[in-house]
């Protein structure tokens, strides 16, 4: 069998694409991508054998187009790549990753089966998107992006679907309560759990320690409204940061209108010394990022869309063999408590932020122990990718084969 997936972002690194894709390789089926290209990329190329197409049409995407598509929900230029890599790749099944290209996919499907992998409650996610959107974009969103037909877009792709795929258990219950005419054995979850892979090229630096004197927080992730970075700043404003010799960096900047208003937001509060903000990094270097940690936090506001959805970091982190502060966004307060790795505060409350930061400092001889827990937790209870998402996968495709 031929899987195809489709993802509106660019090939690698788009961590989850990347990790179904090596899955349906080891499973035995010949995995393909259809992504964008970054600049000096090919238009086709097998990235441990995986076939990736990135169609040169889709580098002609221009202003109008993007406007377009985002009052509309549907890209000539996609379908036209679409187009060329069905014809090439000829694939059994098209998976495709969140709604926004659903109505492209839906017009040309012939005999191909038909995955939806929702990463997001989007219909939830674009509201809070809002709140972090420069004037256009917000008026755009505010127009064309509205919850209500986000919703229908939804319901009408998940119905269209051979099968649904949700990424943390909260999204499923979430997903059949919105739409009850989703039968519940259409939906499988494969959660963002980490590959073992991860650690491979770092080992050897497990157990290194970084900076002895200084108390670290160290965030690497999305930087939008919803991750709460607003309210980790707070709490770090009501500590002596001098005294307890913390500091933090965030890794996962852009040049977004939020990211300004975050910058601006450190230097109003006064706590630039003991806060960095950095742009993303690559993928190779998050390991050591993380290592160089006393803690790792995971603020999340809780809402629509946090409260169904899951970072694939949380999961990095217990690899990297660090205790994580989480919010209480109820999926990352159920990971937290099962695995024992960690503190939790109450979500968008800065002074609970700021007590249980307090917490873990105080416990900071203990911190090594709480970490060792997620790693257990990762590697040898078996929440990892190999032993969790990729079986699931196989179990689903297999049903799929057989229909």
């Amino acid at each position: 069998m031929k899987i195809l997936q489709v993802t509106m972002n660019p090939f690698p690194p788009e961590i989850r694409v990347y990790k179904e894709a090596i899955s349906f390789k080891n499973l035995g089926y010949i995995s393909g991508v259809l992504s964008l290209s970054k600049s000096n990329e090919k238009e086709f190329e097998i990235i441990n054998g995986i076939h990736v197409f990135r169609p040169s049409v889709l580098n002609k995407i221009n202003i109008f187009d993007k406007i377009y598509s985002f009052c509309n929900f549907y890209n000539h230029k996609w379908s036209l790549a679409l187009k060329e890599v069905i014809n090439e790749f000829n694939p059994d099944c098209i998976h495709y990753h969140d709604i926004w290209l659903g109505k492209n996919i839906n017009s040309l499907i012939k005999k191909e089966k038909v995955i939806i992998d929702l990463h997001e409650n989007m219909p939830a996610a674009v509201d809070q998107w809002k709140k972090g959107a420069n004037k256009f974009e917000w008026i755009l969103r505010y127009f064309f992006q509205k919850r209500k037909r986000l919703f229908y877009l939804e319901r009408d792709l998940i119905t269209r679907a051979d099968h649904i795929l949700v990424v943390v258990k909260e999204a499923k219950e979430r997903l059949l309560l919105d739409h009850p005419n989703i039968a519940s054995d259409k939906v499988s979850i494969v959660e963002n759990f980490e590959q073992k892979r991860f650690l491979n090229n770092s080992l050897a630096e497990l157990n290194k320690k970084f900076d002895k004197n200084l108390f670290k927080i160290v965030y690497i992730g999305g930087v939008n409204p919803e991750r709460g970075l607003d309210t980790f700043f707070y709490a770090l404003n009501q500590l002596d940061l001098k005294k307890l010799k913390l500091n933090s960096t965030i890794y996962g900047a852009n040049n977004s209108f939020y990211s300004l208003y975050l910058k601006s937001l450190v230097k109003k509060l006064g706590i630039g010394q003991h806060v960095k903000i950095f742009e993303w990094v690559e993928s190779k270097k998050v390991l050591s990022l993380m290592q160089k940690a006393s803690i790792c936090v995971i603020p999340h506001k809780s809402n629509d869309h946090t409260d169904f959805t899951i970072p694939h970091k949380i999961y990095q982190y217990m690899m990297a063999k660090k205790p994580i502060i989480v919010s209480s966004s109820p999926p990352l307060k159920r990971v937290i408590k099962a695995s024992k790795s960690g503190f939790i505060f109450k979500a968008g409350d800065y002074m609970s932020c700021a007590k249980t930061i307090l917490k873990a400092y105080k416990l900071r001889n203990k911190l090594d122990s709480i970490g060792l827990n997620g790693y257990n937790y990762v590697t040898k209870q078996g929440y990892n990718w190999e032993q969790n998402s990729e079986k699931e996968l196989k179990k689903i495709y297999e049903n799929i084969h057989i229909k």
